[in-house]
């Protein structure tokens, strides 16, 4: 017994001229092993293959077995979160980052603990309201107050920008982005009245920024406008988004009050005064100690971890809700409908396996906003005491820092919901979303989309808002310890960060919801066009290169991408390469010249097999010898690209060929010995002429019907009292008969001549749903690997030349027909879906 290996070309061949793109809507390829069930043809979408990643996709109610785990129902029939988005090894994620974060939060605790006891203990010098403080070297009371009040601001504005967004979905774009600049602008002209140079320039260049870009955002509003509408749909009907969105608002608030006394107290207990004045800083007080470094240090804690603990909150809201977002996105679209306790499952592996890696996330965020902050009050100081290349300096700083700020979110945004869904640790995650987004081309459609801009700059409004009320409180208040403005840039500051935190985490769900519809439709973007087509045909109709950036496949190059161009040298071909698929086939693409010197690509797709197989020793032996030839060096086994792999036909010859021939001969006579013995008559006049023409084919009925005149004397001696006889030569008279006028008119229009003449359609298959920019040798080449296909007839339109959606398979063999009619039906051709049938005879 031996082995041979051998192959079987199961895909497809497409040859493009060199300098020429067919489009898209031309892909096609072999239907792969059906690991899924055949899908309704309308609006629907299969593609080539999906690329490799080291998460699998989730088993959202179909027969796929996640890493070999089958996915269980629950009690009622539907799935759970956990089941649906299943993890492989269940386990904690970063967890130093985690614990770090725990240690963070207990250390400003602490400190917010010691702080707001000496704060308390000396509240008779901080004074009980907005005028009565004692205390004019730091912060005190009056600044608790005024934190109260950008509090109460933030939420308000915060909540009503989300009402807005519900309401008023396809305005809620305009009136951002209008507002923004409106009150970018106002407020920088207020500055400079008021003669904060500091302020004025800094919202003046923001407010320039956001008019520039605001202009160039208008061509993709639309665009924008359906995934926020979208969004909205699901969060009405799907899990509790709005409930986590509050939820997230109140905590986010809660924690800025507290964060506000802290930092108010930490300046009450350890400011030193000029005077001696602070009784913290007495010598017989048990936290004595003031200094000017202490209170900067711990400033610089509380900030760090305030941003920490806030951003870690965004994300973990941020997370919940794309697993909501997640569940409709794979789940709305089957029978199961959406997984039970979506927004519980979540929630639950966020606070557990993911909120070390959220931690990890956040805590790099939380630096490069540290970082930022200190700059920009450093700016505001500089420039508050006239040192202008100091200032701009510190600008140019901030708007570096600002560049890296967006990218570090930019990938976090993604990276945390691949966290959410598939349970990966931070770094992996980042890795794999955007190497996702890369190969699939989602990233230019993130960048076409406003929504995380938008969210920003409304967050930004709130900040103004917020630091323009501190501004206008310290300048009619006029407390004590800011007398000459030095506490006005870090109350200005804290306040826009106040603002912009609350503001971002309200809105967070929002952005959360269409960051989670590209991540998902990156990587399956079958589920988007099968079970969301409405959503598809609307990004589609508003933005058309959807179609195309959600087909591009991963390390593999697309047929139709003119990839000769990119060679220097036109004489010269571009090596075959090879590429493994995941499902076992190899994709090999070639090139050639053809007969008019044009380069031509040819792109196979092979899936190979082993067959056993009992031989003669002798021949399995000659099957190991080396090739020669031009067949030299390659590898043992036919080559697919020079040889055709036909059907083992065994054949057994006979020991009596000679007289079955003989007998053979004698049952069927000789043809020509017929042929003299036969008359050659017309089939119209039953008459003998040497015209190929009847000349009585005008005026004499097919034998057969009535009214024939032939030679059998039809209309000599037929009934006189009879009608007239239609089309014949006798006595009957009468005028020309169409042949669909004959037989009183039962022929009807289109009369099939019948007979031998009639077509044999038993083989021929009828395909319906094909693309219009389809072309007869495509479905020629389709088809033909089933058997011989006599004819393809592609129904088109006579004016744009287009198909008009159906065309006619004919096929030698029926059997053939019903194999191609089995394994075609329900293949992928283009953007649609083929529906294949046997066609039915038409009725007379």
């Amino acid at each position: 017994m031996a082995q041979r290996k051998g192959g079987e070309a199961d895909s497809y061949y497409n040859q493009v001229p060199g300098g020429q793109s067919n489009g898209g809507d031309g892909q096609y390829a072999t239907p792969p092993p059906m690991q899924y069930p055949p899908q309704a043809a309308n609006n629907a979408y299969q593609s080539n293959s999906n690329p490799k990643y080291q998460q699998p996709p989730p088993n959202y109610g179909q027969n796929f077995q996640n890493s070999g785990s089958p996915s269980m129902a629950a009690g009622d029939g539907k799935q759970t979160f956990d089941q649906v988005f299943k993890l492989d090894k269940p386990k904690y994620n970063d967890v130093w980052a985690g614990i770090l974060l725990i240690l963070t939060f207990l250390g400003f605790a602490a400190v917010s603990g010691i702080s707001l006891q000496g704060y308390s203990a000396n509240k008779g010098l901080s004074g009980g309201g907005i005028y009565d403080a004692g205390n004019n070297f730091s912060l005190n009371t009056n600044t608790i107050v005024l934190f109260v009040f950008v509090l109460a601001v933030a939420l308000v504005l915060s909540w009503t920008y989300f009402t807005l967004a519900r309401a008023f979905t396809k305005q809620f774009i305009w009136i951002t982005g209008i507002l923004n600049i409106l009150f970018g602008i106002g407020t920088a002209i207020y500055y400079f009245v008021r003669h904060y140079y500091s302020a004025a320039v800094v919202f003046a260049v923001f407010g320039i920024f956001s008019i520039v870009c605001f202009v160039t955002w208008i061509p993709r509003i639309p665009f924008s406008v359906v995934m926020l509408q979208q969004t909205m749909d699901v969060a009405k009907s799907f899990g509790h988004v709005f409930l986590v969105s509050a939820i997230g608002g109140i905590a986010s608030v809660a924690f800025g009050a507290w964060f506000s006394l802290t930092l108010v107290s930490v300046y009450v207990k350890y400011e030193p005064s000029g005077g001696g004045s602070n009784p913290a800083c007495a010598s017989g007080s048990s936290a004595g100690g003031c200094s000017s470094a202490k209170v900067i240090g711990l400033i610089v804690f509380i900030t760090f971890a305030g941003y920490w603990i806030t951003e870690w909150l965004k994300n973990t809201i941020h997370s919940i809700v794309a697993g909501i977002y997640g569940s409709w996105f794979f789940c709305a679209g089957k029978p199961g409908g959406m997984p039970s306790g979506a927004t519980r499952g979540a929630a639950k592996r966020a606070f557990t396996y993911s909120f070390g890696s959220i931690s990890f996330g956040s805590l790099v965020v939380a630096l490069i906003n540290m970082v930022r902050q200190a700059v920009s009050i450093a700016q505001q100081q500089e420039a508050q005491g006239g040192n202008m290349a100091a200032s701009i300096a510190f600008c140019c700083l901030g708007c570096i820092i600002g560049l890296i700020d967006w990218a570090v979110q930019f990938i976090n945004r993604y990276a945390f919901i691949h966290i959410a869904l598939y349970g990966k640790a931070y770094i992996p995650a980042a890795k794999d979303t955007w190497t996702m987004m890369k190969n699939r081309g989602i990233d230019a459609l993130i960048n076409d989309c406003l929504i995380g801009p938008v969210l920003t700059m409304g967050s930004t409004f709130v900040a103004y808002t917020c630091a323009l009320l501190a501004y206008l409180y310290l300048e009619f208040t006029k407390p004590g310890y800011n007398d000459g403005g030095t506490f006005t840039p870090v109350v200005m500051a804290f306040s826009f960060l106040i603002g912009l935190q609350v503001c971002q985490i309200f809105m967070t769900p929002i952005g959360s919801g269409v960051d989670t519809i590209f991540v998902a439709a990156a990587w399956d973007p079958d589920v988007l066009m099968r079970d969301h087509p409405d959503l598809y045909q609307r990004m589609v109709r508003v933005y058309p290169k959807s179609t195309i950036k959600m087909s591009k496949i991963a390390n593999r190059p697309d047929w139709a991408d003119d990839v000769e161009n990119d060679l220097d040298d036109p004489a010269t071909l571009p090596p075959q390469t090879v590429t493994t698929n995941k499902d076992g086939t190899k994709t090999v693409i070639s090139y050639r010249f053809n007969d008019d010197g044009k380069r031509v690509k040819t792109t196979r797709r092979i899936r190979t097999t082993i067959v056993k197989e009992f031989v003669n020793p002798r021949v399995a032996e000659r099957k190991g010898w080396a090739k020669f030839g031009l067949e030299k060096g390659h590898a043992a086994g036919p080559s697919f690209d020079t040889t055709s792999v036909g059907e083992n036909i065994i054949f057994r010859p006979s020991v009596t060929w000679k007289r079955d021939g003989k007998e053979e001969k004698k049952v069927g006579d000789d043809p020509k010995e017929k042929l003299k013995n036969m008359k050659v008559k017309c089939r119209i006049c039953d008459g003998e002429h040497f015209t190929a023409r009847c000349p009585f084919k005008d005026t004499m009925a097919p034998m057969g019907e009535d009214g024939a005149g032939a030679a059998g004397g039809a209309g000599a001696d037929g009934d006189e009292d009879g009608p007239p006889k239609e089309g014949g030569l006798g006595t009957g008279g009468g005028g020309y008969v169409p042949p669909h006028l004959r037989k009183g008119g039962a022929a009807g229009a289109g009369e099939r001549m019948g007979g031998k003449y009639e077509r044999d359609d038993l083989a021929t298959l009828r395909v319906t749903n094909v693309s219009e920019f389809a072309e007869e040798n495509d479905l020629r080449e389709i088809f033909e690997r089933f058997g011989r296909v006599t004819r393809v007839f592609l129904a088109k339109d006579r004016d744009t030349n287009r198909a008009k959606g159906f065309a006619f398979i004919s096929f030698q063999e029926r059997t053939d027909a019903a194999k191609a009619c089995e394994k075609i039906d329900g293949y992928g051709y283009g953007h649609l879906i083929l529906r294949v049938e046997f066609a039915k005879r038409a009725a007379n």
